[in-house]
Protein backbone atom coordinates (compact mmCIF):
# COMPACT_ATOMS: atom_id res chain seq x y z
CA UNK A 1 0.00 0.00 0.00
CA UNK A 2 1.07 3.59 -0.60
CA UNK A 3 1.71 5.92 2.34
CA UNK A 4 -0.97 8.64 2.23
CA UNK A 5 -1.11 11.93 4.15
CA UNK A 6 -4.36 13.86 3.73
CA UNK A 7 -3.97 17.55 4.62
CA UNK A 8 -7.40 18.54 3.23
CA UNK A 9 -9.18 15.22 2.44
CA UNK A 10 -11.10 15.74 -0.80
CA UNK A 11 -14.56 14.38 -1.44
CA UNK A 12 -14.77 11.69 -4.13
CA UNK A 13 -17.87 12.01 -6.33
CA UNK A 14 -18.98 10.30 -9.52
CA UNK A 15 -21.27 11.06 -12.44
CA UNK A 16 -21.69 9.65 -15.97
CA UNK A 17 -20.02 12.64 -17.64
CA UNK A 18 -16.96 13.11 -15.42
CA UNK A 19 -16.59 9.61 -13.97
CA UNK A 20 -14.85 9.71 -10.59
CA UNK A 21 -13.69 13.17 -9.58
CA UNK A 22 -12.42 15.02 -6.52
CA UNK A 23 -14.17 17.97 -4.86
CA UNK A 24 -12.64 20.37 -2.38
CA UNK A 25 -13.93 19.81 1.18
CA UNK A 26 -13.56 23.50 2.04
CA UNK A 27 -12.23 26.80 0.71
CA UNK A 28 -8.54 26.45 -0.10
CA UNK A 29 -5.96 29.20 -0.53
CA UNK A 30 -2.98 29.29 -2.88
CA UNK A 31 -0.25 26.95 -1.69
CA UNK A 32 -2.58 24.67 0.31
CA UNK A 33 -1.51 21.02 0.32
CA UNK A 34 -4.35 18.64 -0.55
CA UNK A 35 -2.46 15.38 -0.05
CA UNK A 36 0.93 13.68 -0.18
CA UNK A 37 1.13 10.09 -1.42
CA UNK A 38 4.10 7.78 -1.86
CA UNK A 39 4.23 5.87 -5.14
CA UNK A 40 2.60 2.46 -5.33
CA UNK A 41 5.38 1.71 -7.84
CA UNK A 42 7.89 3.87 -9.68
CA UNK A 43 10.64 3.55 -12.27
CA UNK A 44 13.51 5.93 -13.03
CA UNK A 45 13.88 6.45 -16.78
CA UNK A 46 16.33 3.87 -18.10
CA UNK A 47 18.74 6.50 -19.50
CA UNK A 48 18.88 8.27 -16.08
CA UNK A 49 19.46 5.28 -13.79
CA UNK A 50 22.93 6.50 -12.81
CA UNK A 51 21.67 10.02 -12.01
CA UNK A 52 18.73 9.36 -9.65
CA UNK A 53 18.11 7.07 -6.70
CA UNK A 54 15.90 4.21 -7.93
CA UNK A 55 13.79 4.33 -4.77
CA UNK A 56 13.41 7.96 -3.61
CA UNK A 57 14.37 9.71 -6.90
CA UNK A 58 16.88 12.01 -5.19
CA UNK A 59 19.09 13.62 -7.82
CA UNK A 60 22.77 12.89 -7.25
CA UNK A 61 23.70 16.11 -9.07
CA UNK A 62 21.48 18.26 -6.82
CA UNK A 63 22.64 16.72 -3.58
CA UNK A 64 25.90 15.92 -1.86
CA UNK A 65 25.08 12.22 -1.94
CA UNK A 66 27.34 9.82 -3.78
CA UNK A 67 25.49 7.27 -5.95
CA UNK A 68 25.80 3.75 -4.58
CA UNK A 69 25.55 0.91 -7.08
CA UNK A 70 23.27 -1.97 -6.13
CA UNK A 71 25.30 -4.57 -4.26
CA UNK A 72 23.06 -7.42 -5.40
CA UNK A 73 24.86 -8.02 -8.66
CA UNK A 74 23.09 -5.83 -11.24
CA UNK A 75 25.02 -3.22 -13.18
CA UNK A 76 22.59 -0.36 -13.74
CA UNK A 77 20.68 0.42 -10.52
CA UNK A 78 21.87 3.11 -8.11
CA UNK A 79 20.70 4.30 -4.70
CA UNK A 80 21.41 7.32 -2.51
CA UNK A 81 21.83 5.06 0.55
CA UNK A 82 21.83 1.45 1.61
CA UNK A 83 18.52 2.14 3.40
CA UNK A 84 16.88 2.91 0.04
CA UNK A 85 18.37 -0.25 -1.44
CA UNK A 86 16.92 -2.35 1.40
CA UNK A 87 13.50 -0.73 1.09
CA UNK A 88 13.46 -1.31 -2.68
CA UNK A 89 14.67 -4.91 -2.52
CA UNK A 90 11.19 -6.50 -2.33
CA UNK A 91 10.51 -5.46 -5.94
CA UNK A 92 14.06 -4.96 -7.23
CA UNK A 93 15.09 -8.54 -6.43
CA UNK A 94 13.09 -9.64 -9.48
CA UNK A 95 15.30 -7.46 -11.71
CA UNK A 96 18.58 -7.90 -9.84
CA UNK A 97 21.44 -10.30 -10.67
CA UNK A 98 20.86 -9.88 -14.41
CA UNK A 99 17.22 -11.06 -14.17
CA UNK A 100 16.03 -7.73 -15.57
CA UNK A 101 18.67 -7.82 -18.30
CA UNK A 102 17.58 -11.31 -19.34
CA UNK A 103 13.89 -10.29 -19.28
CA UNK A 104 14.67 -7.30 -21.50
CA UNK A 105 16.80 -9.42 -23.82
CA UNK A 106 13.95 -11.92 -24.21
CA UNK A 107 11.54 -9.08 -24.96
CA UNK A 108 13.83 -7.65 -27.64
CA UNK A 109 14.20 -11.12 -29.17
CA UNK A 110 10.44 -11.38 -29.34
CA UNK A 111 10.41 -8.10 -31.26
CA UNK A 112 13.23 -9.38 -33.48
CA UNK A 113 15.49 -6.45 -32.65
CA UNK A 114 18.62 -5.92 -30.56
CA UNK A 115 18.06 -2.16 -30.30
CA UNK A 116 16.57 -1.17 -26.90
CA UNK A 117 15.44 2.18 -28.37
CA UNK A 118 12.85 0.23 -30.39
CA UNK A 119 11.15 -0.97 -27.22
CA UNK A 120 9.40 1.00 -24.40
CA UNK A 121 11.78 -0.26 -21.72
CA UNK A 122 10.41 1.97 -18.95
CA UNK A 123 6.81 0.74 -19.42
CA UNK A 124 8.10 -2.84 -19.45
CA UNK A 125 10.10 -2.42 -16.22
CA UNK A 126 7.32 -0.55 -14.40
CA UNK A 127 4.82 -3.20 -15.47
CA UNK A 128 6.99 -5.97 -14.01
CA UNK A 129 7.53 -4.02 -10.78
CA UNK A 130 3.81 -3.41 -10.36
CA UNK A 131 3.04 -7.08 -11.02
CA UNK A 132 5.44 -8.34 -8.36
CA UNK A 133 4.21 -5.78 -5.81
CA UNK A 134 0.57 -6.77 -6.43
CA UNK A 135 1.59 -10.41 -5.99
CA UNK A 136 3.33 -9.62 -2.70
CA UNK A 137 0.41 -7.59 -1.30
CA UNK A 138 -2.21 -10.18 -2.25
CA UNK A 139 -0.18 -13.27 -1.41
CA UNK A 140 -0.35 -14.44 -5.03
CA UNK A 141 2.47 -16.70 -6.19
CA UNK A 142 3.98 -15.88 -9.62
CA UNK A 143 3.24 -16.69 -12.37
CA UNK A 144 -0.45 -16.41 -11.43
CA UNK A 145 -2.33 -13.16 -12.16
CA UNK A 146 -2.94 -11.25 -8.89
CA UNK A 147 -6.02 -9.14 -8.05
CA UNK A 148 -5.57 -5.46 -8.90
CA UNK A 149 -6.26 -4.33 -5.35
CA UNK A 150 -6.06 -0.54 -4.99
CA UNK A 151 -5.57 -0.19 -8.76
CA UNK A 152 -8.90 -1.85 -9.57
CA UNK A 153 -10.90 1.41 -9.60
CA UNK A 154 -8.56 3.20 -12.00
CA UNK A 155 -10.25 3.94 -15.31
CA UNK A 156 -9.28 1.89 -18.37
CA UNK A 157 -8.70 3.29 -21.86
CA UNK A 158 -9.09 1.47 -25.16
CA UNK A 159 -6.33 -1.08 -25.73
CA UNK A 160 -3.95 -0.53 -28.64
CA UNK A 161 -1.64 -2.91 -30.52
CA UNK A 162 1.54 -1.61 -28.85
CA UNK A 163 0.14 -2.37 -25.40
CA UNK A 164 -0.83 -5.90 -26.46
CA UNK A 165 2.73 -6.47 -27.70
CA UNK A 166 4.28 -5.15 -24.46
CA UNK A 167 1.88 -7.34 -22.47
CA UNK A 168 2.96 -10.36 -24.51
CA UNK A 169 6.63 -9.57 -23.91
CA UNK A 170 6.01 -9.18 -20.17
CA UNK A 171 4.11 -12.47 -19.96
CA UNK A 172 6.98 -14.22 -21.75
CA UNK A 173 9.50 -12.74 -19.29
CA UNK A 174 7.44 -13.68 -16.21
CA UNK A 175 6.88 -17.25 -17.36
CA UNK A 176 10.52 -17.59 -18.38
CA UNK A 177 9.53 -19.19 -21.65
CA UNK A 178 11.47 -19.20 -24.89
CA UNK A 179 10.65 -16.74 -27.62
CA UNK A 180 9.35 -19.63 -29.73
CA UNK A 181 6.61 -20.24 -27.16
CA UNK A 182 5.39 -16.64 -27.09
CA UNK A 183 3.03 -17.04 -30.04
CA UNK A 184 0.86 -19.33 -27.88
CA UNK A 185 0.46 -16.73 -25.09
CA UNK A 186 -1.98 -14.28 -26.69
CA UNK A 187 -4.90 -15.77 -24.72
CA UNK A 188 -2.94 -16.51 -21.54
CA UNK A 189 -4.49 -14.98 -18.37
CA UNK A 190 -1.24 -13.09 -17.66
CA UNK A 191 -1.32 -11.47 -21.11
CA UNK A 192 -4.89 -10.29 -20.48
CA UNK A 193 -3.85 -9.04 -17.03
CA UNK A 194 -0.90 -7.04 -18.38
CA UNK A 195 -2.94 -5.64 -21.27
CA UNK A 196 -5.56 -4.36 -18.83
CA UNK A 197 -2.89 -2.95 -16.52
CA UNK A 198 -1.17 -1.12 -19.39
CA UNK A 199 -4.49 0.44 -20.41
CA UNK A 200 -4.81 1.71 -16.84
CA UNK A 201 -1.21 2.98 -16.93
CA UNK A 202 -1.85 5.10 -20.02
CA UNK A 203 -4.84 6.86 -18.47
CA UNK A 204 -3.60 7.14 -14.88
CA UNK A 205 0.20 7.03 -14.55
CA UNK A 206 2.32 10.11 -13.96
CA UNK A 207 5.58 11.43 -15.29
CA UNK A 208 7.74 12.13 -12.23
CA UNK A 209 9.47 15.50 -12.67
CA UNK A 210 12.59 17.00 -11.12
CA UNK A 211 13.13 20.55 -9.85
CA UNK A 212 13.50 21.80 -13.45
CA UNK A 213 10.15 20.24 -14.46
CA UNK A 214 11.85 17.62 -16.64
CA UNK A 215 10.37 14.12 -16.58
CA UNK A 216 12.86 11.69 -15.01
CA UNK A 217 10.65 8.65 -14.49
CA UNK A 218 7.13 7.29 -14.17
CA UNK A 219 4.99 6.32 -11.22
CA UNK A 220 1.72 4.75 -10.15
CA UNK A 221 -0.07 7.10 -7.72
CA UNK A 222 -3.59 5.76 -7.30
CA UNK A 223 -4.72 8.67 -5.11
CA UNK A 224 -3.60 11.40 -7.52
CA UNK A 225 -5.25 9.53 -10.40
CA UNK A 226 -8.67 10.51 -9.01
CA UNK A 227 -8.13 14.12 -10.14
CA UNK A 228 -9.49 14.90 -13.60
CA UNK A 229 -7.93 17.13 -16.24
CA UNK A 230 -8.34 20.83 -16.96
CA UNK A 231 -6.27 23.10 -19.21
CA UNK A 232 -7.02 25.76 -16.56
CA UNK A 233 -6.06 23.67 -13.49
CA UNK A 234 -6.44 24.70 -9.87
CA UNK A 235 -3.86 22.15 -8.69
CA UNK A 236 -0.34 21.08 -9.66
CA UNK A 237 1.78 18.09 -8.71
CA UNK A 238 5.17 18.12 -7.00
CA UNK A 239 7.50 15.17 -6.47
CA UNK A 240 10.01 14.69 -3.66
CA UNK A 241 11.35 12.15 -1.18
CA UNK A 242 8.78 11.18 1.45
CA UNK A 243 10.00 11.90 4.99
CA UNK A 244 8.11 8.85 6.31
CA UNK A 245 8.49 6.10 3.71
CA UNK A 246 11.65 7.54 2.05
CA UNK A 247 9.97 6.67 -1.26
CA UNK A 248 9.26 9.24 -3.98
CA UNK A 249 5.97 10.96 -3.16
CA UNK A 250 3.45 13.03 -5.09
CA UNK A 251 2.10 16.19 -3.44
CA UNK A 252 -1.05 17.90 -4.74
CA UNK A 253 -0.79 21.68 -4.31
CA UNK A 254 -3.48 24.33 -4.90
CA UNK A 255 -2.35 27.15 -7.26
CA UNK A 256 -5.40 29.45 -7.12
CA UNK A 257 -8.22 30.17 -4.69
CA UNK A 258 -10.63 27.22 -4.58
CA UNK A 259 -14.19 27.31 -3.30
CA UNK A 260 -15.80 24.61 -1.17
CA UNK A 261 -17.27 21.90 -3.40
CA UNK A 262 -15.24 22.97 -6.47
CA UNK A 263 -13.72 20.15 -8.51
CA UNK A 264 -9.96 19.73 -8.07
CA UNK A 265 -8.12 19.32 -11.39
CA UNK A 266 -4.60 19.25 -12.71
CA UNK A 267 -3.36 19.26 -16.30
CA UNK A 268 -2.65 16.07 -18.26
CA UNK A 269 -0.90 17.90 -21.11
CA UNK A 270 1.54 20.65 -22.08
CA UNK A 271 -0.39 23.90 -21.53
CA UNK A 272 1.73 26.12 -23.79
CA UNK A 273 0.12 24.63 -26.89
CA UNK A 274 -2.77 25.68 -29.15
CA UNK A 275 -6.16 24.23 -28.24
CA UNK A 276 -6.26 21.94 -31.29
CA UNK A 277 -2.95 20.28 -30.30
CA UNK A 278 -3.96 19.88 -26.65
CA UNK A 279 -7.32 18.40 -27.59
CA UNK A 280 -5.75 16.04 -30.12
CA UNK A 281 -3.28 14.76 -27.51
CA UNK A 282 -5.99 14.30 -24.88
CA UNK A 283 -8.32 12.54 -27.31
CA UNK A 284 -5.59 10.21 -28.59
CA UNK A 285 -4.08 9.38 -25.19
CA UNK A 286 -6.99 9.58 -22.76
CA UNK A 287 -10.02 9.27 -25.01
CA UNK A 288 -11.90 12.48 -24.22
CA UNK A 289 -12.53 15.90 -25.79
CA UNK A 290 -11.63 18.69 -23.37
CA UNK A 291 -14.23 21.43 -22.95
CA UNK A 292 -12.63 23.38 -20.12
CA UNK A 293 -12.71 27.23 -20.00
CA UNK A 294 -9.20 27.45 -21.46
CA UNK A 295 -10.25 25.42 -24.54
CA UNK A 296 -13.10 27.87 -25.12
CA UNK A 297 -10.83 30.95 -24.94
CA UNK A 298 -10.56 31.75 -28.66
CA UNK A 299 -8.72 35.04 -28.07
CA UNK A 300 -5.81 33.42 -26.19
CA UNK A 301 -5.65 30.63 -28.74
CA UNK A 302 -5.41 33.15 -31.58
CA UNK A 303 -2.55 34.95 -29.78
CA UNK A 304 -0.42 31.79 -29.87
CA UNK A 305 -0.26 32.01 -33.68
CA UNK A 306 -0.56 35.78 -34.08
CA UNK A 307 1.46 37.45 -36.83
CA UNK A 308 1.85 41.23 -36.98
CA UNK A 309 -0.10 42.69 -39.93
CA UNK A 310 1.44 44.46 -42.93
CA UNK A 311 5.03 43.39 -42.37
CA UNK A 312 7.30 44.09 -45.38
CA UNK A 313 8.29 41.12 -47.50
CA UNK A 314 11.98 41.96 -47.05
CA UNK A 315 11.68 41.50 -43.26
CA UNK A 316 10.08 38.08 -43.64
CA UNK A 317 12.72 37.01 -46.17
CA UNK A 318 15.52 38.16 -43.84
CA UNK A 319 13.96 36.15 -41.02
CA UNK A 320 13.75 33.04 -43.22
CA UNK A 321 17.40 33.37 -44.26
CA UNK A 322 18.65 34.00 -40.71
CA UNK A 323 16.58 31.11 -39.36
CA UNK A 324 18.15 28.76 -41.90
CA UNK A 325 21.65 29.87 -40.82
CA UNK A 326 20.71 29.40 -37.17
CA UNK A 327 19.38 25.88 -37.79
CA UNK A 328 22.58 25.03 -39.63
CA UNK A 329 24.71 26.36 -36.75
CA UNK A 330 22.80 24.32 -34.15
CA UNK A 331 23.27 21.10 -36.13
CA UNK A 332 27.03 21.31 -36.59
CA UNK A 333 29.02 18.63 -34.80
CA UNK A 334 31.61 21.16 -33.60
CA UNK A 335 29.05 23.48 -32.05
CA UNK A 336 29.95 27.14 -31.60
CA UNK A 337 27.81 28.63 -28.78
CA UNK A 338 28.83 32.19 -29.66
CA UNK A 339 27.73 31.75 -33.27
CA UNK A 340 24.46 30.13 -32.17
CA UNK A 341 23.95 32.99 -29.73
CA UNK A 342 24.56 35.68 -32.37
CA UNK A 343 22.27 34.12 -34.98
CA UNK A 344 19.62 33.16 -32.44
CA UNK A 345 19.49 36.68 -31.02
CA UNK A 346 19.15 38.12 -34.52
CA UNK A 347 16.29 35.67 -35.26
CA UNK A 348 14.61 36.70 -32.04
CA UNK A 349 14.78 40.41 -32.86
CA UNK A 350 13.29 39.78 -36.30
CA UNK A 351 10.59 37.52 -34.87
CA UNK A 352 9.55 40.21 -32.40
CA UNK A 353 8.77 42.42 -35.38
CA UNK A 354 6.92 39.70 -37.30
CA UNK A 355 5.07 37.79 -34.56
CA UNK A 356 2.77 38.81 -31.72
CA UNK A 357 4.35 38.79 -28.24
CA UNK A 358 2.40 35.65 -27.24
CA UNK A 359 3.23 33.75 -30.42
CA UNK A 360 4.33 30.22 -29.51
CA UNK A 361 7.09 30.13 -32.13
CA UNK A 362 8.55 33.34 -30.71
CA UNK A 363 8.40 31.93 -27.16
CA UNK A 364 10.32 28.82 -28.19
CA UNK A 365 13.01 30.98 -29.79
CA UNK A 366 13.19 33.21 -26.68
CA UNK A 367 13.77 30.05 -24.60
CA UNK A 368 16.53 28.83 -26.92
CA UNK A 369 18.18 32.25 -26.88
CA UNK A 370 18.06 32.32 -23.08
CA UNK A 371 20.06 29.08 -23.06
CA UNK A 372 22.64 30.28 -25.63
CA UNK A 373 22.97 33.63 -23.82
CA UNK A 374 23.83 31.83 -20.60
CA UNK A 375 26.31 29.58 -22.40
CA UNK A 376 27.98 32.63 -23.96
CA UNK A 377 28.01 34.58 -20.70
CA UNK A 378 25.86 37.42 -22.10
CA UNK A 379 23.96 38.40 -18.95
CA UNK A 380 22.07 41.37 -20.43
CA UNK A 381 20.81 39.24 -23.31
CA UNK A 382 19.84 36.44 -20.90
CA UNK A 383 17.78 38.87 -18.81
CA UNK A 384 16.09 40.19 -21.95
CA UNK A 385 15.07 36.73 -23.21
CA UNK A 386 14.12 35.53 -19.72
CA UNK A 387 11.87 38.57 -19.25
CA UNK A 388 10.16 37.85 -22.58
CA UNK A 389 9.66 34.21 -21.55
CA UNK A 390 8.15 35.32 -18.22
CA UNK A 391 5.74 37.62 -20.09
CA UNK A 392 4.58 34.72 -22.25
CA UNK A 393 4.19 32.23 -19.38
CA UNK A 394 2.41 34.74 -17.13
CA UNK A 395 -0.17 35.27 -19.89
CA UNK A 396 -0.59 31.67 -21.07
CA UNK A 397 0.03 29.51 -17.98
CA UNK A 398 -1.54 29.56 -14.50
CA UNK A 399 0.27 32.16 -12.40
CA UNK A 400 1.64 29.68 -9.88
CA UNK A 401 2.29 26.80 -12.26
CA UNK A 402 5.75 25.28 -11.53
CA UNK A 403 7.02 26.16 -15.02
CA UNK A 404 5.99 29.79 -14.55
CA UNK A 405 7.58 29.94 -11.11
CA UNK A 406 10.76 28.31 -12.39
CA UNK A 407 11.17 30.98 -15.06
CA UNK A 408 10.48 33.78 -12.57
CA UNK A 409 13.06 32.33 -10.19
CA UNK A 410 15.55 32.20 -13.08
CA UNK A 411 14.87 35.88 -13.72
CA UNK A 412 15.31 36.63 -10.02
CA UNK A 413 18.69 34.92 -10.08
CA UNK A 414 19.77 36.88 -13.16
CA UNK A 415 18.66 40.31 -12.02
CA UNK A 416 17.77 42.11 -8.80
CA UNK A 417 15.92 45.00 -10.42
CA UNK A 418 13.53 45.73 -13.23
CA UNK A 419 9.76 45.79 -13.64
CA UNK A 420 9.35 42.06 -12.98
CA UNK A 421 11.50 41.90 -9.88
CA UNK A 422 8.57 42.11 -7.44
CA UNK A 423 6.77 39.26 -9.21
CA UNK A 424 9.99 37.26 -9.23
CA UNK A 425 10.32 37.72 -5.47
CA UNK A 426 6.69 36.66 -4.98
CA UNK A 427 7.25 33.54 -7.09
CA UNK A 428 10.33 32.73 -5.02
CA UNK A 429 8.33 33.00 -1.80
CA UNK A 430 5.74 30.58 -3.22
CA UNK A 431 8.54 28.14 -4.06
CA UNK A 432 9.89 28.41 -0.52
CA UNK A 433 6.48 27.87 1.06
CA UNK A 434 5.82 24.83 -1.16
CA UNK A 435 9.15 23.39 -0.07
CA UNK A 436 8.57 23.95 3.65
CA UNK A 437 7.89 21.32 6.28
CA UNK A 438 4.13 21.82 5.80
CA UNK A 439 4.50 20.45 2.28
CA UNK A 440 5.97 17.18 3.48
Amino acid sequence: MSTLTLHHPFVISENPERGRFAKSPCSLSIGSIVSSTSAFCSQVSSHLLSKYCSYCFVSFADSSLTPKKCTGGCTSTYYCSRDCQKLDFATHKHECKQKGVKALSDALSLLRTSDPSQFPIDDFLLLRKTYFKLCKESGTKPPSAPPLGVLDKLCVGATNEDEILIALCTTTSILGLSVASSSDLSTHPLTSFFTSLLAKFRCNNFGITNSLQSVVGAGVFEHGAILNHSCAPNCVLHYERSPTSCQVQQTIVVIREVEEGEELCHSYCELAQPTAERRDHLQHTYGFMCRCPRCLDVDLDASLSEIQPDQPLELKEELTTTMALYDEATMRVSDDPDEEHRLGSKCCLLMREVYGKLNLTLYKMESECLATSLMSGDLDSAIDHCTASCTFLASVMPKYHPLTILQFVTLAELSVEGEMWEEAKMAYEIVKSNGSNDKT
